[in-house]
């Protein structure tokens, strides 16, 4: 306008105006220039992003977006030569990358936004068996995943999922693996651990005493004859229905039940072999009464008197009953454990002895 504001050959305006210069010569004569109009326009807010973005390493990772109009993205923040495209980040390595990006309007420039790309690593995926993988008949092997800090889990046989410790116990065969994810939700899936049947025989196991649909007086003595086609026999478990009340590890294979309670009782043993295998024998089902005095409870006139060796065999003895009870030679038995068996009706009383000499 009308406001004088420079004297040199050259001058930056930065206000919105009419401008004019003039020039005047050796000989003081002057001349103005047409005017020249300045627009100076706002410069543009910075474009809309959304940071950081994350990444799990070795993800397919997506261009990177933004909000604005005539968009330039940029490696950093000084550099004056943009990109070609939005860039695709790069998730091999991990670590944090930062991307910038502008937008321009009415030919401004405006100041660059900031995008940080995470890339998050992955956690470890690892199965380690305690013992081994080929497990027999009712046998089992214990998987275990790598530990840390912040970790979850969840065990898969093929597609079916499992449980979500850092162990598991498998039971059945198939092939397992662990899915680990750490802290920053990210996920590895183990390489996968076969479990295998063993060609493992059941143990044979015969309950000899007490009989089916026998009702006992007083304590229960159970014992069986047991023996492993292809194993040792490890342990000897005596059940009440689901509930073990008694084991043994040798023979002979004998438990004394001295309190089973009244009422009826489902009697089993299961025994595990050198193998891991378990089996359960053909359960027996008794009737248990309570006695005060013993065998002096029956008529001993009428009762019968067994005694059996610890293999299930009915030793011959001689036997003498009176009025005041009863009387049975084991002079000619050897030493050893022996199950008395007396059985009048439809009671048995069982009492367990040793022969010593």
């Amino acid at each position: 306008g009308t406001t004088q504001v420079g004297t040199a050959a050259t001058y930056i305006a930065t206000t919105a105006g009419s401008y004019t210069v003039e020039v005047t010569n050796a000989n003081t004569c002057n001349a103005t220039s047409t005017a020249t109009v300045v627009t100076v326009n706002a410069t543009p807010a910075i474009p809309t992003v959304t940071s950081p973005v994350t990444y799990c390493q070795g993800a397919t990772a997506v261009q990177l977006l933004s909000t604005g109009t005539a968009l330039k993205w940029y490696t950093d923040n000084t550099t004056t030569t943009a990109l070609a495209a939005a860039p695709t980040p790069v998730t091999t390595a991990t670590g944090t990358t930062s991307y910038y990006v502008s937008q321009t309007t009415t030919g401004c420039e405006s100041a660059r936004a900031q995008i940080s790309v995470i890339v998050n690593a992955l956690p470890a995926a690892t199965i380690t068996a305690t013992g081994s993988t080929t497990i027999p008949s009712g046998g089992s092997v214990t998987l275990n995943a790598n530990t840390g800090s912040g970790l979850n889990y969840k065990w898969f046989n093929g597609s079916t999922q499992l449980g979500t410790g850092v162990s598991y116990i498998a039971n059945t065969v198939g092939s397992y693996v662990v899915e680990v994810t750490n802290a920053s939700g990210c996920k590895t899936v183990s390489l996968a651990v076969d479990v295998n049947a063993a060609s493992n025989q059941p143990s044979i196991i015969t309950i000899t005493s007490p009989t089916a649909g026998a009702s006992i007086m007083g304590a229960i003595t159970i014992t069986a004859n047991i023996s492993d086609p292809d194993g040792n026999i490890a342990l000897v478990e005596y059940l009440d229905g689901n509930t073990v009340i008694g084991t043994s590890t040798s023979q002979p294979y004998s438990y004394d039940w001295t309190n089973p309670g009244t009422g009826n009782h489902v009697i089993t043993v299961r025994v595990t072999d050198s193998n891991g295998g378990i089996t359960t024998s053909t359960p027996v089902t008794i009737t248990s009464s309570t006695t005060t005095t013993g065998v002096t409870d029956i008529d001993l006139l009428n009762a019968n008197f067994r005694v059996i060796n610890v293999l299930g065999e009915e030793a011959i003895i001689s036997t003498s009953v009176t009025a005041n009870g009863a009387r049975l030679d084991v002079s000619g038995l050897v030493e050893g454990a022996y199950i008395i068996v007396i059985t009048e009706g439809t009671y048995v009383i069982r009492k367990k002895i040793t022969v010593i000499k």
